[in-house]
């Protein structure tokens, strides 16, 4: 059995080999049921974000449960806010993540990209979702969003650019991460 969320990466000769079943995308009753299987006490403190976060798959969202990358969601969102570059939070946020394996550090840029996603539909004039803030900053001013947007799209293209880089030359993942913010200050 494999198992492919991007069956066009297989090579043609294992393809030609393989009967294709789709499997439906979780509702999100049956993402809980999945995640109370995984674990009972399961962390689902909101149940709705993490099933957006996750794209609804429950793989993702068991991984970032199992290592608390939650947490670093809301020290990331208040770094975007902030504006500012070589801060302390900056400093240890990249120590932490810097020492992540590869897959938790992939997990980690996937969770900045829907921060960053949603700070950009918030600009575009979108109606943001109450749960995106849920966990996050308190009491947060959208008009700190609007005067970064061009910042966001930057570590966006940063990301776009350089990620895959980042793991095919095991370049250091500390100072992928500063670079990333380092374009805050602009």
């Amino acid at each position: 059995i494999l198992i492919s969320h991007q069956p066009s990466n297989l090579l043609p000769t294992i393809r030609s080999r393989c009967s294709k079943f789709n499997l439906e995308i979780p509702t999100i009753d049956n993402f809980n049921k999945i995640l109370k299987l995984y674990d009972e006490h399961f962390n689902l403190n909101d149940l709705s974000f993490i099933y957006k976060f996750s794209n609804s798959s429950p793989g993702i969202a068991i991984q970032v449960n199992d290592k608390n990358l939650m947490s670093l969601y809301s020290d990331t969102l208040e770094i975007l806010l902030n504006c500012k570059i070589l801060t302390s939070k900056v400093i240890n946020l990249s120590k932490i993540v810097g020492n992540f394996s590869n897959d938790d550090y992939k997990t980690y840029l996937m969770l900045l990209r829907f921060i960053l996603l949603n700070i950009l539909k918030i600009n575009l004039g979108f109606n943001y979702d109450n749960n995106f803030f849920l966990i996050s900053v308190k009491d947060v001013d959208l008009n700190n969003f609007k005067l970064q947007a061009n910042n966001y799209l930057i570590i966006l293209e940063y990301l776009n650019e350089n990620e895959n880089d980042l793991f095919v030359y095991n370049l250091d993942k500390k100072i992928f991460f500063l670079n990333i913010f380092s374009s805050l200050d602009r």
